[in-house]
């Protein structure tokens, strides 16, 4: 399924962050801190992808984790608000929005 995540079909990656999703939601126990790094940066290409159905999914799972696994992204913060950054000067406001949740998570949960 993670391989998925870096499939070059923007369908296979969107399912693939539903399925990540249904696992952040009811088996969060199997994501462990040493897999993080990995998700994080996986879900973070697809942030930035061009295609915006795709790029709001993955900040939604970015979400999810987020209130999900909390210290376990701290390794990543810089990394994650780089991203989100330069995703916050979009001009769809349906994917800024995102970006504003996907703030708040973290100030909540990490650091």
């Amino acid at each position: 399924m993670m391989e998925n995540l870096t499939s070059e079909d923007w369908q296979i990656g969107f399912e693939a962050l539903n399925k990540l999703r249904r696992i952040i939601e009811n088996h969060s126990e199997l994501i462990t801190s040493q897999h993080t790094h990995s998700i994080v940066q996986d879900i973070l290409k697809l942030v930035e992808s061009a295609r915006s159905s795709l790029s709001k999914n993955a900040m939604i799972t970015l979400n999810e984790l987020t209130n999900k696994v909390r210290r376990m992204l701290d390794a990543d913060l810089d990394f994650i608000f780089g991203k989100l950054i330069k995703k916050a000067a979009d001009t769809n406001s349906f994917i800024t929005e995102e970006v504003k949740k996907a703030f708040v998570s973290l100030a909540e949960n990490c650091g």
